[in-house]
C-alpha cells in the first residue's frame, strides 16, 4: 500500500493519496509513516487551491494535526518533523519561534546531532537571538567542524553584536578553510567591502566567481571592489554579467558612474552611464 501512495505522490494525486492513506490507516492507526504521508498530501492540496479554499477545507490544519499524531506515534520520525519545519520556514515570512521549537524537540527527542544545532544556529541568527545563536553555532561546530555554514553564521552573529574583528577573523577563517563554499567566500568578501578593504574583497569575490559565475551578489561585490580599486575594465565586466542576471544592478552602475563624475575619467564614465542605460532598459 505503501508503494501504491508513493506513486500517487510521484504524480502529485493528492486525492489519491488520502484515498489510500485513510485505507492504511483503517488498518494501522498509528503509523508514523502513513500519518507523515497523509500531512504532506493534505499541505500539498493546499497549496495547489487558493488560500480562500484551503481555508475552507481545512487543509492546512488538517495537515498539521496529521503529522503531530505522526510523532505521538513515533516521536523519533524525522521526516514528520522536517513536514512541519518547511510549514513555518516560508520564503515570505518564517515563523522563528515555532521553527526554534520544532528543532528542540527534536534534540529533545532524538539527540543532540549536528543538523539539528545548524538549523539552530542558522534560525537565532536570522531572529537575531545573538546568545543562544552562538551558543548552538558553537555546540553545532563542535558535532561537526566539517560544515562551513556554522561558522559563518558564528562570524556574522559576533559583527552584529558589535564583535566586529573578532566576527571578521572567524568569517576570514570558514573562507579560507572552506574554499568551496560560495557563502563562506561571499560572507568575508562582503565584510571586506564593508570594511573599505577592497583589496581583500575583490580577492574573495573573485573566488566565488570561480566557484560559479553567475552568482549574482559575488558579480555585483566584484563590480564594485574593482572600480574602488579603478580596475574599471574588470568593474564594467563584471557588472555587465550582473546587469544581465537583473536590471535592478543599473542602481550599483548608477551609482559608480556618479563617483566618476568627480573625476577626471570622462571615457569610463560615459561606459558606465551607457551600462546603466542599458541594464534598466529604461525602467
Amino acid at each position: 500500500m505503501l508503494l501504491l501512495i508513493k506513486a500517487h505522490e510521484k504524480r502529485n494525486e493528492q486525492d489519491q493519496i488520502l484515498k489510500a492513506i485513510q485505507i492504511l490507516l483503517s488498518k494501522r492507526a498509528n503509523d508514523a509513516e502513513a500519518l507523515t504521508l497523509q500531512g504532506r498530501a493534505y499541505l500539498s492540496k493546499s497549496r495547489q487551491l487558493s488560500p480562500a479554499e484551503s481555508k475552507r477545507q481545512k487543509l492546512p490544519s488538517l495537515g498539521l494535526e496529521s503529522l503531530k499524531k505522526a510523532l505521538e506515534a513515533d516521536p523519533k520520525y524525522v521526516p514528520a518533523y522536517e513536514e512541519i519545519a518547511k510549514i513555518y520556514d516560508r520564503k515570505d515570512k518564517p515563523n522563528f519561534y515555532e521553527l526554534r521549537l520544532v528543532y528542540q524537540d527534536m534534540i529533545e527527542k532524538i539527540g543532540p546531532k549536528h543538523e539539528f544545532f545548524a538549523k539552530l544556529c542558522k534560525i537565532d541568527f536570522l531572529d537575531g537571538v545573538n546568545d543562544p545563536a552562538i551558543e548552538s553555532c558553537n555546540k553545532a561546530i563542535q558535532l561537526d567542524d566539517s560544515s562551513p555554514d556554522s561558522h559563518v553564521y558564528l562570524g556574522l552573529v559576533y559583527r552584529q553584536i558589535g564583535e566586529n574583528e573578532k566576527g571578521i577573523k572567524i568569517l576570514k577563517e570558514a573562507a579560507k578553510k572552506f574554499p568551496k563554499s560560495l557563502f563562506a567566500l561571499e560572507s568575508y568578501a562582503k565584510s571586506m567591502s564593508e570594511e573599505k578593504n577592497f583589496i581583500e574583497a575583490f580577492k574573495f569575490y573573485e573566488q566565488c566567481l570561480l566557484l560559479n559565475k553567475q552568482t549574482e551578489t559575488c558579480l555585483v561585490g566584484a563590480g564594485v571592489a574593482a572600480s574602488e580599486l579603478q580596475k574599471f575594465e574588470k568593474s564594467l565586466n563584471y557588472l555587465k554579467l550582473a546587469c544581465d542576471i537583473s536590471y535592478k544592478n543599473a542602481v550599483v552602475v548608477r551609482r559608480i558612474a556618479s563617483q566618476l563624475k568627480t573625476s577626471k575619467l570622462a571615457s569610463w564614465l560615459v561606459k558606465f552611464e551607457n551600462l546603466a542605460n542599458t541594464c534598466s532598459g529604461g525602467r
